[in-house]
């Protein structure tokens, strides 16, 4: 009976001792608000992300001291430099044909409104004129 009761605590206790922390969520919460400052609190997610993910390749890179200055240049790490950088000045174009768009478009409709303004006026001017002549 002893052996049954043992061997029944064995199986039960081990899912009791589960973790149960949030260490690592509240690491990632501190690295958040150390890379999102009062100055830089406009950054976009990716901006975010690539600079801790800089962070990390610094940290993993040389684990004793954490200084840039020892992380390896090679050619993989110049191309996932290159890579963004150009992603990044695409963006920056297409945002500005976008912006150029929205220009004119406002452009024209307030060059339609401006017409519209006139011919309303016109034809006020026309009505008021027809009005005034003797019968």
């Amino acid at each position: 009976m002893r052996q049954g009761c043992f061997q029944a605590r064995v199986f039960s206790c081990p899912p009791l001792v589960l973790p149960h922390g949030n260490a690592d969520v509240e690491r990632g919460v501190s690295v958040n608000n150390r890379v999102v400052t009062a100055e830089r609190n406009n950054l976009g997610e990716d901006t975010i992300n690539g600079l801790r993910a800089t962070k990390d390749m610094v940290k993993f890179s040389d684990p004793q001291h954490q200084k840039p200055e020892n992380i390896p240049i090679n050619s993989k790490s110049l191309s996932a430099v290159r890579s963004p950088y150009s992603v990044y000045q695409r963006k920056l174009e297409e945002d500005k044909k976008e912006e150029e768009r929205e220009r004119k478009v406002k452009e024209a409709e307030r060059a339609e409104a401006g017409r519209r303004k006139q011919e309303m006026k016109a034809m006020k001017t026309k009505k008021n004129i027809s009005q005034k002549k003797p019968p």
